[in-house]
């Protein structure tokens, strides 16, 4: 005989406040999530079971999404922009199809989903596209902004301090492109610039 386990955690911790003990119960009975305090914030979790939905002690249905939506509409957009969770099936046995992963991606307009089951399946189909290196030119724009900023910052100085009108249209331009990166990265990271 094989267990099946379905693990996941939440991201980020949220203020401990937010949440009723009826809600941190129906959270840990109906979609198998249990929290552990630290010290305002609440960090979720399933050990061995998560389900997006399910019923309460009370029998009411309780989906898990929708409750941390709910919560996250309530929070700062700027210090909680989304709320994610990752999950992985898994297995006691080494048995095919009987493992795989899911992530949710729940901002305060909609909630997107993505198992590696569906993956597998429009791979299978000849539908998926290649995978992004979007990823990593974000990661590459935040490691350089800094340094641009401070060139940008230098450059505008030293047009201050000397008046010469050949700078100008590089100092414009550089602030323009440190604006643009700033956006880029705000929607990246699901944020309105």
């Amino acid at each position: 005989m094989a267990n099946n386990y379905s693990h996941a955690t939440l991201d980020p911790l949220l203020p401990a406040s937010l949440f009723t003990e009826e809600e941190l119960d129906a959270l840990a009975f109906a979609c198998g999530l249990r929290s552990e305090r630290d010290g305002d914030l609440l960090y979720f979790f399933a050990e061995e079971s998560f389900w997006e939905e399910g019923e309460d002690r009370h029998e009411q249905l309780v989906n898990c999404v929708k409750l941390f939506q709910g919560k996250l509409r309530l929070l700062d957009a700027g210090e909680y922009p989304r709320i994610t969770i990752e999950g992985a099936h898994t297995c006691s046995k080494m048995r095919p199809g009987e493992f795989g992963g899911f992530a949710y991606y729940i901002t305060r307009d909609e909630v997107r989903y993505h198992a590696t089951w569906q993956w597998l399946d429009e791979m299978a189909a000849g539908k998926a596209r290649p995978p992004s290196h979007e990823h990593r030119l974000i990661a590459a724009l935040k490691a350089i902004l800094p340094y641009a900023e401070s060139d940008a910052e230098s450059l505008a100085e030293t047009h201050k301090r000397d008046g010469g009108l050949e700078l100008q249209p590089h100092v414009e331009a550089a602030q323009r492109a440190i604006v643009e990166a700033r956006a880029i990265l705000a929607l990246a990271e699901g944020r309105s610039a």
